[in-house]
């Protein structure tokens, strides 16, 4: 029986305090004794107990262990003890007394109480992992309402301490299936929904809703989150076949999933003939904006469908009013408007925020901001402008064919100057090689006699200046008065000085800099996002472009048409709703035979367009095409 070394642990009991557990468990099974004193002694401490007076069964248990260590009911005592330090919120003082009665390695209702109190204590004293073991091994024996309450209760907040949704899940759901008081219920049904609704694991999420109950309380929970995380991929007809498999186990009026039930509803009406464009049409950018939207309509024009060879129509929105209005104006374009997808905005900010709600949306939407990133949104969100890196890209992909083997920048200190600073350093570093030097100015400079000083004492042969036209006409002299001079061939012209070979961005194009320092910039380099005459779509968009609108289109021209080409073409391929918009624009590449007006490659993973400038090189009075 319990024995003497044991005694020293009901003095410790007397000691207990503190709070109760989170649901109270059973009264420990008892067995019986041959001895009626020590009956009744033991029944009049378990009915103080029933009767809620804790501290006095405490008192009448320890003295019933004092009188009679050796009756079969003193294990059923120390088990009661145990349950009072639990209650008492001692959970190191429960072990310890509970500790002697498991072992004694039997498996009858009083060890298995015993296990059961002993796994609440190791999991409130922090030690989850060893109540999970211990406590698992008691699922399906338990026959008491209870005591299930309690192992289910300690098992999911044990899971929830190790971080295991998976368990914690399953467990909560077994616990509010064997129905809890109301209060628990109530807590359980919040960290039911919490916790569901902090996994983003889409296997694990597939796997529970395999494996659950479709009757329990998880279940319809588990089917919503899934549908949450597809419609923000902007899958909408994941989420479709999602709440069939949910209406067909009859939880569809279940609360859990009618409000992506309602979304769902309010968002797959989609009129796959028509494209929104959502430009500057107001404010400071609009001229550009406008510019884009004439390029739109060629586009749309370009491509046809159907058999009576239809071409999208183009509903137009304004966002030059700033980031809320735009937003609101996209709910329009795809609630109200139902178009299959969305071309713009232009601004940063308000591309930023017009690109979070259509991938709330689940709409495509081909933005048109200079903004790197923010095509990283989400899946539905492709940014058509290319990156200032790829025009640094191809300027040094050509010089290093060309023969360029040390490189130097000379860049403003400004906000472009340093992304593009940056872009330069970042390639070279590709490339195995470190720049020569770095030289910057202020970018309200107009004497650059200092800098290309500087730059006269430091080896290299080909120098990277990104800024506008109007500053390279000045500084290209000003290099060429220190004895810096741009060649076709990096060989010094006769009585120049130094020969290297200047490469400039986009902005650095224009038909002013011939004239204005042409001498000083020859075999200079410039990436040119669009061209007319670099084959047959670009010169057909020029035409088309100079006979509607009397002028030549612009690259932001070219912007709008390929915009509109990429929706255009998917419609025409046949593919149904805005999912499958996305995925074809995703997996369109290099190969594709769509008209074209500026460069294309694609996207890459990020959303970004992977298209590489053209690039001219001067020489004499024009400008030659490299690629």
């Amino acid at each position: 029986m319990v024995g003497t070394k044991y005694l020293l642990l009901i003095g410790l009991s007397l000691a207990i305090s503190g709070c109760p557990p989170n649901v109270a468990p059973a009264s420990p099974k008892t067995v019986h004794s041959d001895n009626p004193v020590a009956e009744a002694s033991f029944k009049q401490a378990r009915d103080t107990f029933m009767e809620g007076h804790r501290e006095i069964a405490k008192q009448e248990f320890n003295d019933f262990l004092r009188l009679f260590p050796a009756d079969p009911l003193a294990w059923s005592a120390m088990v009661f003890l145990g349950r009072i330090a639990l209650e008492d919120g001692n959970p190191v003082l429960a072990t310890a007394l509970l500790n002697p009665v498991l072992e004694r390695e039997s498996d009858d209702s009083v060890a298995r109480q015993a296990r059961l109190y002993s796994g609440v204590a190791l999991h409130r004293s922090g030690s989850s992992d060893v109540a999970v073991r211990r406590l698992t091994g008691l699922m399906g024996t338990m026959t008491d309402h209870d005591d299930n309450l309690l192992l289910l209760d300690t098992l999911w907040r044990a899971a929830r301490a190790l971080n295991d949704d998976r368990h914690t899940v399953a467990w909560l759901d077994g616990f509010l299936e064997f129905g809890p008081a109301k209060g628990s219920r109530e807590d359980a049904m919040r960290e039911l929904q919490r916790t569901c609704d902090g996994i983003s694991d889409v296997v694990l999420l597939k796997e529970l809703g395999s494996d659950l109950d479709a009757r329990g309380a998880a279940w319809p929970l588990i089917m919503s989150r899934l549908a949450w995380l597809r419609h923000d991929e902007g899958d909408l007809d994941a989420v479709a076949d999602i709440l069939k498999v949910v209406e067909k186990a009859g939880r569809a009026q279940d609360n859990a999933v009618a409000d992506i039930t309602e979304l769902l509803e309010d968002r797959t009406a989609v009129d796959m003939g028509a494209v929104g464009c959502l430009l500057p049409l107001s404010g400071r950018s609009r001229l550009v904006g406008q510019t884009v939207l004439k390029g739109v309509m060629i586009g749309v024009d370009a491509v046809r469908f159907g058999d009576a060879r239809e071409s999208l129509s183009v509903v137009i929105r304004d966002s030059g009013k700033g980031a809320s209005h735009a937003v609101a104006a996209l709910e329009d374009l795809v609630l109200k408007e139902n178009v299959a997808a969305v071309i713009g905005p232009m601004d940063t900010i308000v591309s930023k925020a017009v690109a979070g709600r259509a991938q709330e949306l689940g709409v495509p939407i081909v933005l048109l901001s200079v903004k790197e990133g923010i095509a990283r949104t989400g899946p539905n969100v492709f940014r058509g402008f290319p990156s200032n890196g790829s025009e640094v890209n191809a300027l040094l992909d050509a010089s290093s064919r060309m023969g360029g083997t040390a490189y130097a920048i000379m860049y403003p200190e400004d906000g472009y100057g340093r992304v593009m600073r940056r872009a330069f350093v970042g390639k070279l570093k590709e490339m195995g090689v470190e720049p020569a030097v770095e030289v910057g100015y202020s970018p309200d400079d107009t004497n650059f006699l200092d800098e290309a000083s500087d730059l006269f004492d430091v080896e290299f042969d080909v120098l990277f200046i990104p800024d506008k036209a109007s500053r390279i006409a000045l500084i290209a002299p000003a290099l060429a008065s220190e004895g810096i001079w741009s060649t076709v061939s990096f060989e010094p012209a006769a009585g120049s000085g130094r020969a290297v070979q200047v490469l400039l961005p986009s902005i650095g194009y224009s038909t002013d800099l011939v004239r204005r320092a042409g001498r000083y910039l020859q075999g200079a380099l410039v990436a040119r996002h669009y061209l007319a005459d670099t084959g047959p779509d670009a010169s057909r968009f020029d035409d088309r472009f100079a006979d509607e609108y009397g002028s030549r289109p612009t690259y932001f021209s070219a912007l709008g048409h390929d915009a509109a080409v990429l929706v255009a073409g998917a419609v025409a391929d046949g593919v149904k709703g805005r999912v499958g918009i996305r995925r074809w624009i995703r997996g369109l590449g290099v190969d594709s035979e769509l008209p074209f007006a500026a460069p294309f490659k694609g996207f890459d993973s990020k959303g970004e367009t992977t298209a590489l400038p053209w690039i001219l090189m001067l020489n004499g009075d024009g400008w030659e095409l490299l690629r």
